[in-house]
């Protein structure tokens, strides 16, 4: 199978199970929160304006941080069904709608888009600082992680573990206090570069 086909199948995916039914009034009519009905769920390009990527991004990062809080917040012990598979699946329609915004920035920017781009990166960045430098969705993801040698995971499910907890790590969970809002700094200023 090709790289292409692969990569098309994976967005397919997501995208299908994007759909959202509750959606604010304000987001009625922005293609973001609507099925795709076109071939292969494809983005409906024709129908995307410029005014459908900010509240479509701001939407996508609310409903991404209360997928989140239900995670960390869920009374059963962590387990890979209920921390790492819950957060993979996670953020659907912020990946939605940030794999169109950035595939359109980097293949068909203009200035109208480069101003978007300098609204939404640091939200974008904040969010994952967020979700990375948060100590109680760690100490779940970490506890997966050390009980990882009493489990029969898949060879795909240790990857992800291990793919998510470094992630974590990387990201300077780690770090006191401030040494992380340091990084929350630079990542800041990194994403508006």
């Amino acid at each position: 199978m090709r790289k292409s086909t692969i990569i098309m199948s994976a967005l397919t995916l997501a995208f299908a199970s994007c759909a959202q039914t509750d959606v604010p009034a304000e987001l009625k009519g922005n293609p973001f929160v609507e099925e795709w009905n076109t071939p292969y769920q494809t983005p409906p390009f024709s129908r995307i304006e410029l005014k459908h990527y900010e509240p479509a991004f701001d939407y996508a990062i609310e409903l991404n941080r209360a997928e989140i809080d239900a995670i960390i917040n869920n009374p059963e012990a962590p387990t890979f069904e209920n921390t790492l598979a819950a957060m993979d699946k996670s953020g659907r329609l912020l990946s939605k709608v940030a794999l169109v915004f950035f595939n359109i920035t980097e293949s068909d920017g203009s200035d109208e888009l480069t101003k978007v781009q300098e609204v939404v990166l640091p939200l974008v960045s904040a969010h994952s600082d967020n979700i990375y430098m948060d100590a109680r969705l760690f100490e779940r993801v970490k506890a997966v992680y050390e009980g990882r040698e009493a489990m029969n995971y898949t060879v795909e499910q240790t990857r992800l573990l291990e793919k998510v907890y470094n992630a974590f790590v990387r990201n300077g969970i780690s770090l006191p206090e401030e040494k992380q809002a340091r990084m929350r700094e630079i990542n800041a200023e990194l994403s508006t570069l």
